[in-house]
């Protein structure tokens, strides 16, 4: 067809925009549609311009992508649009916000999808719509989901969820003011947010949750309205949880109270990263897993999960699922997003304790328990886990860490990279998975080949995936590392190298991370 010679912008000109004007979008005012430039927003892949996004009350929610083959739906409009919906920044903000509409045009094909929360996960994916919306259609169904008034509308689209995060936004406010009360920093004042949730998910009465968290009247009648806007209890327990992880990522900037404000390097791992490291790892019912630097529960709320779609995930709760961090924020938010996620009472009985993971027994005089009996060298099936990359150890008790490493004699500094590889081989079994994000240096650097030689001696690499810069403020370039713990490492060992692709070396199109990782994992399962 002489369409299929159209360049980008002709395509748009004479088979887009008409088709758009025909649906009534408002596609030349722009108090609703900005164009390309003026979208442009920057990601660990660099700069994005949508070619189109269409705004309501302030927000995206739309974006429209465009090519002019037919060939090219596929391969490049539909990756592109998922992955600015996904990582969309408004100009003058630093917020991430999810775009709930997408439409994707190629030639004669154009399609319409909606981002909705998974049933198998945490994540969102974008559901294909029957036919375009007109923006009419959209508008009513964006204004039924921006302030959701039933728990099917929270739950129709990603602004719902959106919607619900912003109540736990102000139910925080609401804390803020009453801190004398509750604590000065934000960290004491997330922890008591945390609390007044589960409380309030469980059924708890107004009445006793004043009684629990010490407020006064007026707080607690100030509370009321956005904690009982939604009956929580009725969400589905991982579109909860997302709202909830979604609402915490603001607080995952690096540095801890607990440590007067020091950079512990307390960052999100994204969702496709653990999604992948997850599936990689495959981890199962009878097998005992820990995350010994747990952040915000990312991993272990992936691995529960992962266990429950096929298995009770009780006594993998209680006997078999086991994490530790040494800040009491973050112990505290992954408490709440398991027991989020799984629907748990807050009194459940889970294996995460506040505790440096490099030690097993007692060393701080902060920690809950000597953990000796639980945290045993050989006693792991999987250690999976995104520990602090930061360069140099800096959270105590130095002789006693230097005490339990052989790698860590008088004259070498102790670093965060070395001592958690050298930890995790520790508390693997023999056959045990280990799967980590180290920092590069670890497998390049010559000052490091001691932990290298240690690797070597310990255990078999199958797979290392070199990631983008996808941690922001993390100067250090980042992999994955995938590797078994053997009784006898084979000298010449076998090993599956990947790197996620920031750009397409034939198309120049820039690949999603999702679409990437899950390319990497069919290769290699391919193989193995």
């Amino acid at each position: 067809m002489a369409r299929e010679r159209f360049s980008e912008d002709d395509y748009k000109a004479t088979v887009l925009e008409p088709k758009l004007e025909r649906l009534n979008y408002p596609h030349r005012d722009i108090n609703f549609c900005t164009r390309g430039s003026s979208n442009r927003f920057r990601t660990w892949s660099g700069d994005h311009d949508p070619d189109y996004i269409f705004w309501f009350q302030g927000k995206p929610i739309l974006d429209v992508e465009a090519k002019p083959r037919e060939s090219q739906f596929d391969r490049e409009a539909f990756p592109q649009a998922t992955f600015h919906a996904r990582n969309f920044v408004s100009p003058g903000t630093t917020e991430v916000q999810t775009i709930p509409y997408i439409l994707c045009a190629a030639g004669e094909r154009m399609e319409m999808f909606r981002a909705v929360p998974t049933e198998t996960s945490i994540d969102i994916h974008f559901e294909r719509l029957p036919r375009l919306l007109s923006w009419q259609e959209l508008i009513q169904q964006v204004q039924a989901t921006l302030r959701p008034a039933t728990v099917q509308q929270v739950s129709q689209t990603t602004l719902g969820l959106d919607a619900l995060a912003h109540t736990f936004d102000e139910i925080y406010q609401v804390l803020s003011g009453a801190s004398s009360k509750v604590g000065k920093n934000p960290d004491e004042i997330l922890m008591k947010l945390n609390d007044i949730l589960l409380q309030t998910v469980q059924g708890v009465e107004l009445e006793k949750i004043q009684a629990l968290s010490n407020l006064s009247k007026r707080a607690i009648n100030r509370l009321s309205t956005p904690l009982f806007r939604y009956p929580l209890h009725e969400i589905k327990s991982n579109h909860l949880a997302y709202a909830y992880r979604k609402f915490v990522t603001q607080f995952f900037q690096g540095k801890s109270a607990a440590f007067n404000g020091m950079d512990i390097g307390r960052y999100l791992t994204p969702s496709e990263i653990i999604d992948f490291m997850v599936k990689l790892s495959d981890p199962q019912p009878d097998e005992r897993i820990i995350d010994f630097a747990c952040g915000s529960g990312g991993f272990v709320g992936a691995v529960a999960f992962h266990v429950a779609q096929s298995h009770s995930s009780d006594s993998f709760l209680q006997n078999n699922l086991f994490a530790c961090d040494v800040d009491p924020f973050a112990v505290s938010t992954t408490k709440t997003f398991l027991q989020l996620l799984l629907s748990l009472s807050p009194d459940a009985n889970l294996n995460i304790f506040r505790k440096n993971g490099l030690v097993s027994g007692k060393i701080h005089l902060w920690e809950e328990r000597d953990l000796t009996n639980v945290l045993q060298p050989r006693s792991f099936d999987l250690v999976i886990s995104n520990p602090p990359a930061g360069d140099v150890y800096q959270i105590g008790a130095d002789e006693k860490v230097r005490e339990v490493f052989p790698l860590s004699f008088p004259g070498r500094k102790l670093q965060n990279g070395p001592l958690f590889v050298v930890r995790a081989i520790q508390l693997a079994k023999i056959g045990g998975g280990i799967c980590l994000i180290i920092p590069d240096g670890i497998l390049a650097n010559e000052k490091l080949q001691y932990v290298r030689d240690f690797i070597d001696q310990n255990c078999e690499v199958r797979l290392v995936v070199s990631l983008p810069r996808v941690f922001p403020n993390v100067p250090s370039k980042m992999s994955i590392l995938f590797m078994e713990r053997v009784p006898h490492p084979k000298p010449k060992q076998r090993r599956f190298m990947a790197k996620v692709r920031e750009k397409d070396e034939v198309t120049g199109e820039e690949p999603t991370l999702e679409s990437e990782l899950t390319s990497i994992l069919q290769e290699y399962q391919a193989k193995i």
